[in-house]
């Protein structure tokens, strides 16, 4: 809304500017051509960076007067520049100077190895760390989930939801698709709003709070499917969480635009070191969305924590991972919570809820079927019955004996 309202005042600017200055105004002052024209500059220089739609702006410009006897082409032209631009050169001319500079002057990331990683700031001491020792001193939950049922006109996805998530535990949440264990992460983090009950994070109430009022208090999640900023690399993905920029903040960019580059030049700083952290700085460089899919759940893990919460929501991280993947994940799980951070995971892979789980809470038809360590549940015959039908009740009872 901030983009749009500001693009707007220009905009309104630039066009009292103009009339003043021409003394007349009609419709075909902004003709057709004129719009093929801003649409080209746009794209010509690169639609995700200003600066190129500036080049792009001053390189069409140039463009047309050279060949302003060739008018009644210039549509044509605009269009197969486009056309030529999106298939061949989709970041625009800022792209492909931004390519070429990387390509002769960037040198690959060092790889650390486990020790150095281990000793990175990303294990320093936090307030938050402070508090979940307070939270487990005092043996009390993290997250407080009470009776919170969620309505969707006549369909109910939760009916009085209750359960508590011990500070500095691994808490597994599992249960049938449509059981409503995603709907009950969009109530914890401000996504949806509880048509009843409460949720409190650390005693204090979240539930009704926007979403990045809810992240502000130390809530970080991962989506069912991998929610990656498409045109933005890896390092930017973790820059974006980084960012704690208030929207007044925005003055910054008209009036001291050093300012910003100085807040930028650190922000990457701190998203490199948190690459590492993730042993991803060899691919910092590189879109997120053409990494291989389980590096694209570890960038969206380093993102969430990029933030430092006191909570992470994780929402089937193990999707689509191969079991060497899998492994992997389950090792970075313990390692989270041992730096601290609570783990609240929706997972189908019951051998990583088993491994990395202390707690488990079942869900069915929207409400709490079961809650118990991980070994009771696999026991439980209301579990297995809700997973596999009363059919192969006996067969499953008789392998676990």
């Amino acid at each position: 809304i901030v983009a749009f309202m500001l693009s707007g005042a220009y905009g309104g600017v630039a066009g009292a500017l103009y009339a003043g200055m021409i003394h007349y105004v009609s419709p075909d002052t902004y003709s057709l051509a004129i719009m093929f024209l801003l649409l080209a500059m746009v794209i010509a220089g690169g639609r995700d960076s200003i600066y190129g739609a500036a080049l792009g702006a001053v390189v069409l410009i140039f463009v047309r007067q050279q060949f302003e006897s060739f008018q009644r082409y210039q549509q044509i032209a605009y269009g197969a520049l486009i056309v030529a631009m999106v298939l061949f050169a989709p970041s625009g001319l800022a792209g492909l100077a931004t390519s070429l500079w990387r390509r002769l002057f960037s040198r690959p990331p060092a790889v650390l190895d486990e020790d150095e990683v281990e000793g990175l700031g990303v294990d320093d001491e936090r307030p938050v760390l402070r508090e979940l020792d307070e939270a487990r001193a005092e043996r009390r939950p993290v997250l407080e989930i009470r009776d919170v049922t969620k309505r969707f006109k006549g369909l109910v996805a939760l009916r009085g939801v209750s359960f508590d998530v011990a500070a500095g535990s691994i808490h597994g949440i599992v249960g049938p698709n449509g059981s409503g264990k995603t709907t009950l992460f969009n109530i914890v983090t401000g996504v949806y709003g509880a048509s009843s009950g409460s949720v409190r994070m650390a005693g204090r109430r979240v539930s009704g709070r926007r979403a990045y009022r809810v992240a502000r208090q130390g809530v970080g999640r991962t989506f069912q499917t991998v929610r990656l900023f498409r045109s933005l690399t890896v390092r930017e993905n973790v820059m974006v969480a980084l960012d704690d920029s208030r929207p007044h903040s925005i003055w910054r960019y008209l009036l001291a635009p050093w300012l910003v580059l100085l807040r930028e030049r650190e922000l990457r700083r701190l998203a490199d070191r948190h690459l590492r952290r993730y042993q991803l700085a060899s691919v910092a460089d590189f879109l997120g969305t053409n990494l291989p899919y389980g590096q694209q759940r570890l960038v969206e893990i380093a993102r969430a924590m990029a933030t430092e919460p006191k909570l992470l929501l994780l929402d089937e991280p193990a999707a689509g991972l191969n079991s060497t993947e899998q492994r992997d994940l389950g090792e970075l799980i313990r390692r989270i919570r041992a730096d601290g951070t609570t783990v609240l995971l929706i997972e189908h892979n019951m051998a990583l809820v088993m491994s990395v789980c202390e707690r488990v809470t079942v869900l069915s038809s929207g409400a709490v079927l079961a809650e118990g360590a991980p070994e009771e549940i696999a026991r439980d015959r209301r579990v297995i019955e809700a997973y596999l039908g009363t059919a192969l009740l006996p067969d499953v009872e008789e392998s676990l004996a």
